[in-house]
């Protein structure tokens, strides 16, 4: 009887994932404003954001506002097409869309035929969110790959961030505090998915291993399958909020079309 419970528990587990997956799935979001060289507002303009590595494309439609959202994006480089009926297409490249933040992107569409193509290089979105009131950093592959880490563990590097206190030792109290919440409030986002441990958030993984560590989630994350990710410190945002610690969102790597 007692390995009968343990299958259905874990049966009903494997049928709630998807549910529990698809809760936590807006990753990141863009928005923004489509307006001719008046000021005036364009609407129902076309816009198209295109994964610059996997070719994979998203579309809207500007409102009565001139207003477009994508609301589930995947952290990449993108290249963002508005077309609108006497108007250039304006196409502006590498556009990076970073894990766990609310981006926006205006748009100045020039008078003229939407076969003129207006290609616009070199500009970024404003890092300053102005979309929420999160506070926190994002860390890149690269940096990942190229930071001292101990554990090899991608969250060792959540108590390297502003109003974090290191591990002393393992136990509820010993560290691992963010913002002076207590240590076991930290919560872990991976793809969307929560992969918070919600019995132990210290960290247990890194004391089964026999080295001093930091939170962990209740899956390891190594620093060669993270694409990039977050730590935020403070006023985590409503989708996320579960605990008053940290909210860290990784994404593992998603490769290319090469």
């Amino acid at each position: 009887m007692r390995t009968l419970f343990a299958r259905i528990t874990c049966v009903c587990l494997l049928l709630a994932l998807p549910m529990l997956v698809w809760a936590q799935a807006s990753v990141s979001s863009l928005t923004g404003t489509v307006t001719d060289k008046s000021g005036a507002v364009v609407s129902n303009a076309s816009v198209t954001l295109k994964n610059n590595a996997t070719a994979q494309t998203l579309t809207a439609t500007t409102n009565g506002n001139g207003q477009y959202t994508f609301s589930h994006v995947t952290p990449a480089t993108y290249t963002l097409t508005v077309k609108a009926p006497n108007f250039r297409t304006t196409s502006i490249a590498d556009l990076t869309i970073y894990v766990g933040q609310s981006t926006s992107k205006n748009v100045t569409l020039q008078v003229g035929e939407v076969s003129e193509v207006v290609e616009v290089q070199g500009e970024q979105a404003a890092e300053l969110q102005t979309q929420d009131a999160s506070v926190g950093s994002v860390i890149t592959s690269d940096e990942l790959r190229n930071s001292p880490n101990l554990g090899h563990d991608a969250t060792g590097l959540v108590l390297l961030q502003p109003g974090a206190m290191p591990l002393s030792g393992q136990g509820e109290n010993s560290g691992g505090q963010i913002m002076g919440a207590r240590s076991d409030q930290n919560t872990f986002i991976l793809d969307g998915g929560d992969i918070t441990n919600s019995t132990d958030g210290l960290g247990s993984y890194a004391g089964r291993n026999n080295f001093g560590g930091s939170p962990h989630g209740a899956v390891p994350t190594p620093v060669d399958s993270i694409e990039e990710f977050r730590v935020t410190t403070n006023n985590n945002i409503g989708g996320f909020n579960r605990s008053t610690g940290a909210e860290v969102q990784m994404v593992t790597k998603q490769g290319t079309n090469a």
